[in-house]
C-alpha cells in the first residue's frame, strides 16, 4: 500500500539521521507514521466521498459521533491503519447517505429500542475493548467502561427524548455502529474481512 511504503521510507531516514539501527524501532516509527498519514487520507477520502454522494455533513456527523464513542470503546480494527481508512470511508460515507434520507422519526420505535438495546448491550459486556498487545490496566478499563457507558446513555436520551435534535439520525447512525463493532460476532466479521484483504495481516481488534 501507498502509505505503508511512504512511513516505511519516512521512518527509514529518521532512524538514519538518529543513527538508530534497531529494527523495532523503525517498525514502531513506520506503524505511527501510518496511522497520521492514514488519518489525514480517512479524513480526505471521507469530506470527498460526502461531498460527490451529496451527503457532506452528514458523512462527516457520523464519522465524528462514531470517533467520540471509539475512543471511549475501542472495538474492532483492521489490521493497518490504511485498511482501517478506506473501509472506514465507505461506511461511514453510505451510513452519512442513509442519514441524509431518512429521517429519524422515520425509524419504527420497535426497530429503533431494538437497536438500542443491543447498543447499550454491547456497551456494558465488551466496552472498553483494547488491542491484545497493549491491555489496559484496571484503572484506565474503569474509567473508560464508565465514560462509555455515559455516553450510550446520552445516546439513547437523546434518541427517545430529543427526537427535534439537528442531525440526530447521523448522531444516532454513527454512535450505533461504534457500539456494534463492539460485540464478537462484528469483530469476527471484520477479521475475516481482514483476512479476505490483499497484503500483509497483522490481527488487531482494540482501539
Amino acid at each position: 500500500m501507498i502509505l505503508h511504503d511512504v512511513a516505511e521510507s519516512w521512518a527509514g531516514r529518521l532512524c538514519a539521521m538518529a543513527n538508530r539501527t534497531d529494527t523495532y524501532e523503525k517498525a514502531l516509527m513506520a506503524y505511527a507514521i501510518e496511522g497520521y498519514l492514514a488519518v489525514c487520507y480517512g479524513l480526505v477520502l471521507l469530506v470527498l466521498a460526502g461531498w460527490a454522494i451529496g451527503a457532506f455533513w452528514e458523512s462527516l456527523i457520523v464519522a465524528a459521533t462514531a470517533a467520540f464513542f471509539k475512543s471511549f470503546t475501542g472495538g474492532a480494527h483492521l489490521s493497518t491503519p490504511t485498511r482501517c481508512a478506506l473501509v472506514g470511508t465507505v461506511i461511514l460515507a453510505g451510513l452519512g447517505l442513509l442519514a441524509k434520507y431518512v429521517s429519524f422519526t422515520m425509524i419504527p420505535a420497535p426497530v429503533l429500542w431494538s437497536i438500542l438495546a443491543f447498543d447499550n448491550l454491547c456497551v456494558w459486556l465488551y466496552a472498553p475493548v483494547a488491542v491484545p498487545e497493549k491491555p489496559l490496566v484496571e484503572r484506565q478499563r474503569a474509567v473508560l467502561g464508565v465514560l462509555a457507558r455515559m455516553a450510550i446513555a446520552l445516546l439513547t436520551l437523546a434518541c427517545l427524548f430529543w427526537v427535534k435534535l439537528p442531525w440526530l439520525t447521523a448522531i444516532f447512525a454513527g454512535g450505533s455502529f461504534q457500539c456494534l463493532s463492539l460485540g464478537k460476532t462484528a469483530r469476527w466479521l471484520v477479521a475475516a474481512l481482514d483476512k479476505a484483504l490483499p497484503g500483509t495481516r497483522v490481527q488487531s481488534q482494540g482501539p
